[in-house]
């Protein structure tokens, strides 16, 4: 039986967690976009929803106010349409506070399709730099430990690298309705 070489061994090793980890990689990234998506449709649909409702219950208001002005109501309930207003906007405000986390949501799903698509980047390059790095080393304990030490050092720059703007908040942007930090 032919004994292999560490190196061999290495490059098999690095090569099989390269290949799953990318494969692994796309999928999550795939998942990612689909819930996105998913989640894109399902806030329009409730926007369109939202927006029907709202355009029935200001509909109601105005009649309800044609029928103060000529005084077909009584006095007494005059104070309790205000106070239904009066919910009927709150619970609006929350309405639209809850449709920000949209806006959220879409740019935690941005930034891990971004961490997801540079650690599959970080794993084609590793290979790259071995395969290239690897033609110049003899295959001897040390230079191994030489090689990996350089492959270790290159792959902790790259993920330095990746971090540059994904540890920002996010913010609120699209909702013209007060302001949301998360993170």
């Amino acid at each position: 039986m032919e004994k292999s070489l560490p190196i061999t061994e290495l490059r098999h090793l690095l090569y099989t967690v390269a290949e799953h980890g990318g494969q692994h990689l796309s999928e999550v990234e795939a998942d990612l976009h689909h819930t996105s998506f998913l989640l894109g449709e399902a806030i329009e649909k409730l926007g369109v929803s939202f927006m029907a409702v709202h355009e029935a219950v200001m509909e109601q208001q105005q009649y309800l106010d044609k029928m103060i002005e000529t005084h077909a109501l009584p006095e007494a309930i005059k104070g309790d349409i205000q106070k239904y207003r009066q919910h009927i906007g709150n619970e609006v405000d929350r309405v639209v506070t809850g449709l920000q986390f949209h806006d959220l949501t879409t740019q935690l799903n941005a930034r891990t399709v971004k961490r997801v698509s540079g650690l599959r980047h970080l794993f084609t390059q590793l290979l790259a730099e071995w395969d290239e790095m690897a033609t110049e080393f003899k295959y001897e304990d040390k230079t191994i430990a030489a090689l990996l030490t350089k492959m270790s050092d290159s792959l902790g720059n790259g993920s330095v690298a990746l971090e540059g703007g994904l540890r920002q908040p996010v913010k609120q942007q699209d909702m013209a309705c007060g302001d949301i930090d998360l993170f």
